[in-house]
This record gives structure tokens, sequence and C-alpha cells, in this order.
């Protein structure tokens, strides 16, 4: 304990500016231990995992910073709905920590649903088992089924692995997709930790990929080259900032991302590449009941080390359009076409969205959005070759889930065999 005084003495003024000197007195108070520390509460949970996370012992000097630091952190293991630090005895010269917690579900499980113009109705099931084998362990399975796709994922997740700030997670998924010029599928496995990055106030991931690419009932103007599949082994990295008010409506903050892949035979794979992705969008109000929202994002997948580009797989390209990109067009509808308009992957794109949101009630909003593309099918003509534009009006009506998004998109100049525009209907955000 520590009591502290202060004083303070004016001097006279000199030209206009009054000087304070103030002193502070410091009284040592008398030095108190830390005895014991206690958890109150438990039932499933194993006190040694949670010791671990703890950076102060018995027999310590009290240190309540060290000691709100571990009840944050303890939090942060997300098996608790209740946490709470106190002293026993509140005064003395040795007091016991005393955390009393309240623990959480142990399984969770949640209907899914949602719609999107390309893959119309989607519905599926997660299920979630919160504090496995009392370790403060999850596992996650999701199941989703739309008109075009099945997919599938299974994610185990160890939080403060070996009892520092890193979460350890492990993944096993599936998709099949029906794309507009092919079937797309692909399987694998991932392992991954993910880093605070606290002097960012970001979060890092990093982590080791081996999926199966595989493309069928392809009617791409380069399926006479393309590889029909292939193993892809990567290291993947990916950098996330985001101070969004709200990730599913956000009205004020932004969002800044990299995703980098790099894929090679010496990691275990058949093919090599490297797919770089980032971007960033910004919300801020504009007035009452209105705001601003813009978007920007870039894509680009080379081949550095590959004999030939042909090697290439057709799941690695880009493919923009839909409802979360430019929005004149359906999903994978605004990538490159030949003469003949039969469509092209993009090795490379830029993208830019902007939009302007007027609430009308607590639920409704209307929108006038502007998006713009550009794409490149050979990396010759990075950035971008080609350019797309298109202007619209929209509908949104907020959900807990999101927005339900009713939107028109007219291309500004669209290619032969493009539409004219698009009419959008779709859950969430667009970016």
């Amino acid at each position: 304990d520590v009591q502290a005084a202060l004083t303070a003495e004016a001097a006279a003024p000199a030209g206009g500016v009054r000087e304070v000197t103030v002193t502070a007195r410091v009284t040592p108070g008398p030095a108190v231990r830390l005895g014991r520390i206690r958890f109150v509460g438990l039932e499933h949970t194993r006190e040694a995992v949670l010791r671990r996370l703890l950076r102060t012992r018995p027999g310590d000097a009290l240190n309540p910073i060290a000691l709100d630091d571990g009840e944050s952190r303890l939090a942060r293991l997300g098996i608790f709905s209740g946490l709470a630090l106190r002293y026993d005895p509140p005064a003395g010269a040795t007091r016991d920590a005393v955390y009393d917690v309240t623990e959480g579900r142990r399984v969770e499980v949640d209907l899914l649903g949602g719609y999107g113009s390309y893959d119309q109705f989607r519905g599926g099931i997660e299920w979630r088992h919160y504090n496995l084998w009392g370790r403060a362990q999850t596992d996650d399975l999701k199941l989703i089924q739309s008109v075009k796709s099945s997919q599938i994922n299974y994610t185990y997740t160890v939080p403060e692995l070996f009892g520092t700030a890193v979460d350890g997670s492990a993944q096993v998924f599936g998709l099949r997709r029906q794309e507009l010029a092919f079937v797309r599928t692909e399987y694998g496995a991932n392992a991954a930790l993910l880093w605070p990055v606290r002097w960012l106030g970001a979060s890092l991931s990093t982590g080791y990929t081996f999926r199966r690419l595989r493309s069928t009932s392809n009617e791409l103007a380069t399926r006479l080259t393309d590889q029909s599949q292939a193993n892809a082994a990567s290291v993947d990295l990916a950098l996330v900032r985001d101070t969004r008010d709200n990730p599913l409506l956000p009205h004020r903050g932004y969002k800044l991302f990299v995703d980098l892949t790099e894929a090679s035979r010496s990691l275990g794979g058949q093919v090599d590449y490297q797919r770089l992705m980032l971007g960033a969008s910004f919300h801020w109000p504009w007035g009452h009941g209105r705001w601003v929202h813009a978007g920007v994002s870039h894509g680009v997948v080379t081949t550095w080390g590959a004999p030939n580009d042909s090697q290439l797989p057709v799941n690695v390209r880009f493919f923009p359009g839909g409802e979360d990109s430019i929005r004149g067009y359906r999903s994978g509808e605004a990538a490159p076409r030949d003469a003949t308009g039969q469509f092209i992957g993009a090795k490379a794109f830029a993208q830019l969205n902007l939009e302007l949101e007027q609430a009308m009630t607590p639920k409704w909003s209307v929108v006038i959005f502007g998006d713009a593309l550009g794409t490149a099918a050979r990396l010759a003509d990075y950035p971008f070759s080609e350019r797309l534009y298109a202007a619209g009006l929209g509908l949104r009506y907020r959900t807990l889930i999101g927005p339900v998004r009713l939107e028109y998109g007219r291309n500004l100049n669209p290619r032969p065999f493009d539409p004219s525009g698009r009419l959008l209907l779709s859950v969430g955000i667009p970016f």
C-alpha cells in the first residue's frame, strides 16, 4: 500500500502566466504479500489450465495489475459467463486472490440460413462444443447446403497455446460448388496459429494448408490447357485490423486486411503459385441517419517457380461479380471473356465500391451505389486491361444477422454477351 499527498504552491504571475509547483509526498505502507490463488465455481474446468495463464505466484508481492491481467486472460478463453476478482481478506499483510467464475454453456447448436442471388437459398447447421476435456478447448462443425454448393468445415481450437497469447487451430474442410463455367471441388486440411499484434491493434494468422483442387465440367476458354486436378501445399499469412463499431451493421470505423498464400512443390504439393489479396472498408456517418460506405480490394496471383503459366489451377483464379463485388453481374459473371464470350479466370483484379445509405425508419434504409472493377487475364496486363462500371439503387432491412439487401445494378459499359444489369437479393454487408 502507498499513501500519497499532493501540495501546490502558486508563484506570483509573471508575464500573465501563473507558475505552480506541485510536490508529491509518498508514504510507503506495510508490504503486502500474495497468499493463495483460488478459483471458486469450477465444475468442469481443470484448475491447472487456468493457473498457467497467471503471471504471479503465491508469496510474491501483491501486484493488482498482474492479477487484473490474469483476469483478462481468463476471460479471453471464452468459457466463462461470469468472472470477478476479489481479495480475501480485503485488507492485511497477506491476501488471497480469489477468482469467482461461472462456467458458460458447453454445447451450442445453431441453424444457419441465408440467400444469395447466385447460390440462392442456403441452409445449414453449426455445432460447437466448448471447454472440451476441461481444457478450454473448442471444436466447431459446420454443414452448409445451397442450391449451388455443399460445404463442410470442422475446426479444433486450443486457446492460449502453451500458456502464451497465441491460439492454435486445426481444420479439415470440403467444398463442391457449381460455378458459372465449371464445377469447383476442394478439400483438405489446415493448421494455423493466431497471434495478437497489440501495437497494431491487429491479429496475425500463420499456417500451413494442404488442399486437393479439382475442376470438372470446364467450359472456360482455357479448358484445353487447364489442369483438371492438382494438390496444392502452401504457407499462409493473414493480417487483419478491425475497428468497426459492428461487424454485421457497421456505421463507423474501418477494416484492413492482407492475405498471402505461397504454394510450392517443395511444401508437398504439385503446383507453384503466389496469391495476394488485400483490401479495406471504411464507414462513417454523414449527418442524421446517413452513412457513407467505401470499399477497395485488390488481388493478384503469380506463378513464380512454375515450369509454365498454364499449370495455375482454375480454382485459384479470380471470378468477380455478384452482390459483394460489382453489382451489375451475377457471381463470376464479371470475369474476363474471350471473343466468343467464354469466360477466362482473372489473374489480377482491382475493385472500388462506394455507397451512400439513408435511413428511412430504424429498420429500413435506401442506398445509392457505384462499383468499378478492373481485371487482367494475363499478368503482362497487370494491374488490369479491362474496366467495368455499374451504378444502382438498393433497399435494405436490418436484421440480427445483417441487412437483407435488394439491389439493382445497371452496367454502364457492358461487353458483348454481358447483361444490361442485375437485380440481386442477398443477406449481409457487401464489404
